[in-house]
Formats: structure tokens, C-alpha cells, sequence
């Protein structure tokens, strides 16, 4: 139920759809057959929803952008992360060099000692990096229903990926066509979104990857 208030705007925009699109479609038509070379259908379909894929990731990115206090809270935790997985890096260094110097072959209070640091380092390392998934999760949500909203839009406009396998006469009649005009909305709608969201996630990973080699952005 959470969703459903959260989100009312975009069940809002599906009803809108819905009513829009039971009311003035007229393209729909009987006597249908699929077309040849769908593998080539298929693969042109692909590369398009790449390329809008991308552009919506953009777009929600630019008039989408995550909240300043979410911004902030997310520098902080990354923050706290690279100092924890750093000093991580050095006690592992320093039970290395103390296992190296230890020629009696008995472990050491130093070693223990650092094992205990590093453990607890280790424990803090997965807590923040828990924190960082569930801000990932709450943002990934949210952009798939912007994209999911969007799709809707771009689909009832001519975007689809079901019907451009079927070869379609003129004459336009029956509900059960309807149905298969209306369902493939939705479905290139969740298949944008989908796409988007994934599109954002390996977007955010190259992010990362150039900021951890010191490269700006």
C-alpha cells in the first residue's frame, strides 16, 4: 500500500493511458501473420532501446537528481568506506611483515591484536557497504518508476516491441487486438524501465571505477 500512495502519480498516468487508450484507438486490426527475419527486427529493436535507454537514464539523471540530503548522506558513507578498506589494507600489511619477522613460529600478541582490528574493520567494511546498497536500491526504484511513467508516454506514441513482429492488415476491429496493442505498451514500458535502470547501474560503475583511478567526471 506504501507504494501505491508513494508512487500515485504514476497509477495516475496508467489510468490516464488506459482511458486514452480504450477510447481513441483505432489501429488495431484483424488477421494477422509474423513477419520474416525477426532476427533482424529483433536486433534493430535492441540496439533502439540501448540508445533510449540511455537518453532516459540521462534525462532522469538531469531532472531526476538525487536529493541533496540523500547526495550527502551517500559521501559519507563512500567516505567512511575508503577509510575503512585502507586501514583494512594496512593491518593486513602489518600481519604479514609481524608473520614474516615471527621466526619462533608462535603467534604473537601483536598478531592478535591486529587480527582483532582487522576483523573489526572487515565488520564495519560490509555495514557500510549495506548502507550504500540500500541507498542504490531506493534510487534504482525510483528510476524505474520515472522510466516506467516516461515509457508509458514514448509506447502510447509509437515505441513498441511486440507488435513489429506482426504483419497487420488496414481494417482495424476487434478487442482481442486491442488487448495485444495494450499490453504491448505496458510491456515496452517495464522493458524501458528495466532497461534504464540497469543502463544507470553500469553507468554508475564506470563512474566509480574512473573515481577510484582519480579520474573527475
Amino acid at each position: 500500500m506504501k507504494v501505491f500512495i508513494k508512487y500515485w502519480w504514476l497509477l495516475l498516468l496508467l489510468l490516464i493511458v488506459t482511458l486514452i487508450f480504450f477510447m481513441k484507438f483505432n489501429e488495431i486490426t484483424p488477421g494477422t501473420e509474423w513477419r520474416n527475419e525477426p532476427e533482424k527486427i529483433l536486433a534493430g529493436m535492441a540496439a533502439g532501446l540501448i540508445v533510449v535507454g540511455t537518453l532516459l537514464d540521462q534525462f532522469i539523471a538531469v531532472f531526476f537528481r538525487e536529493n541533496e540530503e540523500t547526495q550527502i548522506k551517500r559521501r559519507i558513507v563512500e567516505s567512511r568506506l575508503y577509510a575503512y578498506q585502507e586501514k583494512r589494507r594496512m593491518r593486513r600489511k602489518d600481519i604479514l611483515r609481524e608473520e614474516l619477522n615471527n621466526r619462533d613460529g608462535n603467534r604473537s600478541e601483536t598478531i592478535n591484536r591486529l587480527e582483532i582490528e582487522s576483523n573489526a574493520l572487515e565488520a564495519s567494511i560490509i555495514k557500510e557497504k549495506e548502507q550504500i546498497s540500500n541507498l542504490n536500491t531506493e534510487r534504482t526504484t525510483y528510476i524505474q518508476m520515472v522510466a516506467f511513467g516516461i515509457g508509458l508516454v514514448l509506447a502510447t506514441a509509437g515505441i513498441r516491441t511486440l507488435t513489429p513482429f506482426i504483419v497487420i492488415p488496414d481494417e482495424a476491429t476487434g478487442l482481442n487486438f486491442k488487448l495485444l496493442f495494450f499490453c504491448d505498451i505496458l510491456f515496452t514500458a517495464a522493458l524501458l524501465s528495466g532497461g534504464t535502470a540497469g543502463i544507470h547501474q553500469f553507468l554508475d560503475i564506470i563512474r566509480d571505477s574512473w573515481k577510484r583511478h582519480g579520474v573527475t567526471t
